[in-house]
C-alpha cells in the first residue's frame, strides 16, 4: 500500500517559527495523560470559540457518540510494528529531506534555510518518506510506504493500494511477458474520487494485455465542488460530530510508533540536507527506499 500527501507549496510565514521547532513529523505535547498546550494551540482553540460565538452557536457542544470509528482505529494503530531495531532500524526504513532552491508553477522559489525564522543551518524535515508494518494477522506482511512533503511537483492526497501479482498460469504459451500490477487509487484530495486500474485482453485473436482504468470522481458525477477541509471541521465542530477527530488515546498510540524515529532523528543529525529541488518529487533516497524492494512510488506527474 502507498500513501502520498504532496504539496506544491511551502510552510506559510506566520507558521515559520512553529514549524521550525516542531518539523514535518511533530511529536506530541504531552506529560502523562495531560496535553500540554502551547501558545498556538491556544489562539487557535481561541479562533474557534470566537467563530461559534459570531455565528450565533451558543449552546454547549460535546462530541459525544460516533465514536466506533476510533474505537476500531486504536487497535490498529497499536499493531504498527515498532523500530525494535533502533536506530539503525529508524535510519534505514526512514527518509527525511529538506527542499533547496527550484521553481513551484513557474515561479522561483528560495531555499527552507533561507526562509525567515529559520536557522541557516537547520536540520528540520521538510519531507519524509517511510516504510511501516502493522503486526497483526490481517495485514502481516502487507508493507505500507508513506510520503509527504512540502514544495513538491504537484499538489495531491492519496492512498494507492496495490493487489497481489496473479500466476502467469493463466498466460502460458502467450505472448505475455509480464503484467502492470492491478490498483485501487483512493483521491483524497485535490480530485476527489476513486480509481481502479487494472489490466485488459485487447480485442483480437492474439493475447495482448493493456492497462485500462475505471475512474469515479465526486466533482463531475454530483456536480457540486467539495466543501473545504477546514470548512467541514469548523461545522462538525460546532455542531457537536466527532466522525473526522481523533481521541486523545488514538494520537496517543500513533505518537507510540513515531516516537523512536524521533530519538534516533536527535541523535543522528543530517548530513546531506537540502536533499531535493523545490518542484521535485523529493530525494534520491526516497526512490531507493522502494527500489530495494523491487517497487517504486507512483509518479507524481
Amino acid at each position: 500500500m502507498i500513501s502520498a500527501v504532496a504539496e506544491m507549496y511551502g510552510i506559510h510565514p506566520q507558521t515559520l517559527r512553529l514549524y521550525e521547532r516542531e518539523g514535518l513529523l511533530k511529536p506530541s505535547r504531552t506529560d502523562g495523560n495531560t496535553r500540554l498546550y502551547t501558545e498556538e494551540d491556544l489562539e487557535r482553540l481561541e479562533f474557534i470559540l470566537n467563530l461559534a460565538r459570531d455565528l450565533g452557536v451558543h449552546e454547549h457542544v460535546t462530541f459525544l457518540g460516533k465514536q466506533d470509528h476510533v474505537e476500531r482505529l486504536i487497535p490498529l494503530e497499536q499493531a504498527v510494528y515498532k523500530m525494535t531495531g533502533g536506530p539503525a532500524q529508524a535510519l534505514n526504513d526512514i527518509v527525511r529531506g529538506q527542499y533547496d532552491s527550484g521553481t513551484v508553477l513557474g515561479r522561483a522559489v528560495r531555499a527552507y534555510r533561507q526562509e525567515p525564522d529559520v536557522a541557516l543551518y537547520s536540520s528540520t524535515e521538510t519531507f519524509i518518506a517511510c516504510k511501516l508494518t502493522i503486526d497483526n494477522w490481517r495485514w502481516a506482511g502487507v508493507p505500507f510506504y508513506l510520503r509527504t512533503g512540502k514544495y513538491l511537483k504537484r499538489r495531491m492526497t492519496e492512498i494507492a493500494i496495490r493487489f497481489h501479482q496473479a500466476p502467469y498460469t493463466l498466460f502460458r504459451g502467450t505472448n505475455v511477458a509480464r503484467m502492470n500490477p492491478n490498483w485501487i487509487i483512493l483521491r483524497i484530495q485535490p480530485n476527489e474520487g476513486i480509481a481502479l486500474e487494472f489490466a485488459a485482453k485487447r480485442p483480437g485473436p492474439t493475447v495482448k494485455l493493456s492497462s485500462v482504468s475505471m475512474d469515479f470522481s465526486y466533482k463531475s458525477y454530483f456536480k457540486v465542488e467539495p466543501n473545504t477541509g477546514y470548512e467541514t471541521l469548523l461545522f462538525d465542530c460546532m455542531i457537536g460530530d466527532a466522525t473526522l477527530f481523533q481521541r486523545a488515546d488514538n494520537i496517543e498510540a500513533g505518537w507510540q510508533a513515531v516516537q523512536p524515529i524521533l530519538d534516533a532523528w536527535a541523535d543522528n543529525q543530517p548530513r546531506d540536507f537540502p536533499n531535493y529541488a523545490a518542484g521535485g518529487s523529493g530525494p534520491a533516497a526516497a526512490n531507493e527506499l522502494l527500489v530495494r524492494d523491487g517497487r517504486a512510488w507512483r509518479p507524481l506527474d
